[in-house]
């Protein structure tokens, strides 16, 4: 054992607890964070939990948002126990605020990565704090996007996990996939596990393709099926809340448009009316208009389509 190393990874752990109790020290002070779209999100589901804490029971659907929809995306109880959720909840409850406890795993988790690429220890804790503090994690708390924080925090120990496993540390690999990816599927942010899917896939790729020129794709195929059982194994305490959202998401702007509208723009009614829908509904309308949601609308609040070359 490298001692050396050691007290590096202790010293790491150190620093980053002082920085993430230091950067959210008013949550100490009994000071919460205001976020706008969680405040939203406790209106939004405000009709349940008072039925909840007047009927002792749990109500499946709302009125109270939009037109009606089920609960399960805001705050429903399922009435079954999910480890993830209980490993969440215990490590929150060891800080004064969740966001310290996330700070802490996002710098920590980006501090081990980098190590395992190969960077020195002190380009390690340089990348860890570029990680925690990078402006997608502390401005989107700021906005009340928490879960997306979350689900990106986690990711660099699915990373970490999947190095491991292609290195030969096959169960230690193993055993952080699974502890960091149903934490991050626990966040319940499936554009960010999308990304994560597209970044691991071209990774695995190139990996078998250079493995397999190595004539080493026996080790590689191992490593590939130990992996697949744990992203299986993962997603199991999340699996009812994937399956109730790809059900759901067919009834909403993510699913397919009930309305034709033409390549003009006009609506067109069975009595032969028409009408300009962007003058009733904005240019996102026609944009919309097809399978799922219009590259304009994706990226309106992201980047541009060229944007991310840079």
């Amino acid at each position: 054992i490298d001692w050396s190393q050691w007290i590096w990874h202790i010293g790491a752990i150190v620093l980053f607890f002082a920085l993430s109790n230091g950067f959210y020290r008013l949550f100490h002070d009994g000071y919460m964070l205001y976020q706008p779209d969680i405040v939203q999100y406790r209106g939004m589901a405000q009709e349940s939990k008072a039925y909840e804490l007047l009927h002792e029971e749990s109500v499946q659907w709302s009125n109270s948002m939009f037109g009606g929809m089920p609960t399960y995306q805001s705050g429903g109880e399922g009435g079954t126990f999910d480890w993830s959720e209980e490993l969440r909840k215990g490590y929150s409850q060891l800080f004064a605020g969740s966001e310290i406890g996330i700070l802490l795993i996002a710098m920590f988790s980006a501090y081990l990565l980098a190590i395992a690429l190969g960077a020195s220890a002190w380009w390690g804790l340089l990348a860890g704090l570029a990680f925690g503090f990078s402006t997608i994690l502390v401005l989107y708390l700021g906005a009340g996007h928490r879960s997306k924080v979350w689900a990106l925090s986690f990711m660099p120990g699915v990373v970490l996990g999947v190095v491991w496993a292609y290195r030969g540390l096959i169960w230690r690999g193993v055993s952080l996939v699974v502890l960091f990816l149903s934490l991050h599927l626990l966040s319940n942010h499936f554009q960010m596990t999308y990304y994560l899917i597209l970044f691991l896939g071209t990774f695995i790729v190139s990996l078998g393709i250079k493995r397999w020129r190595e004539g080493r794709l026996q080790g590689f195929l191992r490593s590939s099926v130990m992996l697949l059982l744990a992203a299986v194994l993962s997603s199991l305490p999340s699996s009812l809340n994937i399956l109730n959202t790809q059900s759901y998401s067919t009834y909403t702007t993510r699913g397919k448009a009930i309305l034709d509208i033409d390549e003009d723009g006009l609506l067109r009614g069975s009595d032969g009316s028409q009408l300009d829908i962007k003058e009733l509904a904005g240019s996102q309308a026609v944009a919309n208009s097809g399978d799922g949601l219009g590259d304009n609308y994706i990226l309106e609040y992201s980047m541009a389509k060229m944007e991310w070359l840079a």
